[in-house]
């Protein structure tokens, strides 16, 4: 947000990964998937480099990156003014919401639990019914797909009002995270 807001150019996140002195399999699972999906939902500039390539290609974790580009071919966002959008959560113990959009178009959100970027071997469920909050949007009509982060398919719409520039969204049942895109 500092770079894009002082300079309004593109703005590039070179590479990403943990601790050079090595990191086990599940953590190294765990920050490419997250990693992964934040950057599909953030504002940059083009895809980021995952720092350990070796372990996504020599232990073949492709399958990791493959549900976020089905998410990334599907939304039809412009690429001009897009912006951190500030996203809340209620009820939800645990959870964040990063969220990225334009007020006047919608956005993309993740929702994840705070312990995702180092387990995804025991991720933490939800149980749905959260309260999520995108602030700053156009009032108006928004829709919205749920989508499964690990099998990169839709899991649910709804079309949900924006009052006073809020969309508020009721999440399903999930288990450690999911997208959102408002339309």
């Amino acid at each position: 947000e500092r770079f894009l807001a002082r300079w309004g150019r593109p703005v590039l996140v070179g590479e990403w990964g943990g601790h050079w002195m090595g990191n086990p399999r599940p953590f190294l699972d765990a920050e490419l998937h997250t990693g992964t999906w934040t950057m599909v939902v953030s504002p940059m500039a083009g895809a980021t480099g995952f720092w350990w390539w070796p372990h996504v290609h020599f232990r073949d974790r492709y399958d990791l990156l493959a549900p976020a580009v089905r998410y990334a071919n599907q939304r039809n966002r412009p690429l001009e003014g897009i912006t951190r959008i500030h996203g809340s959560l209620t009820s939800a113990d645990g959870f964040l919401a990063f969220a990225c959009g334009r007020n006047d178009w919608g956005a993309d959100c993740y929702v994840y639990h705070r312990n995702l970027p180092y387990d995804i071997a025991s991720p933490e469920k939800h149980p749905g019914g959260a309260a999520l909050m995108l602030h700053g949007l156009q009032p108006g009509f928004y829709k919205v797909q749920f989508w499964n982060t690990w099998k990169g398919e839709i899991m649910g719409e709804l079309e949900t009002p924006a009052l006073a520039g809020v969309v508020t969204v009721s999440l399903p049942a999930f288990t450690g995270d999911l997208s959102l895109i408002h339309i």
